[in-house]
């Protein structure tokens, strides 16, 4: 899934999963950077949607991202 966040949201999503290593981004996420009014567009696995609309957090223009199995997404992360 594909979805807008603005930095505030990202930082929260960044304390809860991202910094307890539950969900990986790449590049890595330093949260210092992040404009707390800017929206962020992000790519996210369809449960992290529903638990943060489960807690009330703000995503907007949620779509389906491209049709990508997880081994393409690891051979562009780490090139083989």
């Amino acid at each position: 899934m594909t979805a807008y966040v603005s930095g505030a949201e990202l930082r929260d999503i960044h304390d809860h999963w991202i910094a307890k290593r539950e969900l990986l981004t790449v590049p890595p996420l330093d949260p210092s950077l992040l404009e707390a009014e800017r929206l962020y567009h992000i790519v996210l696995p369809h449960e992290l949607v529903i638990k943060l609309g489960s807690r009330k957090k703000l995503l907007t223009n949620v779509a389906e991202g491209p049709a990508v199995t997880p081994e393409e997404v690891l051979r562009e992360i780490f090139l083989e």
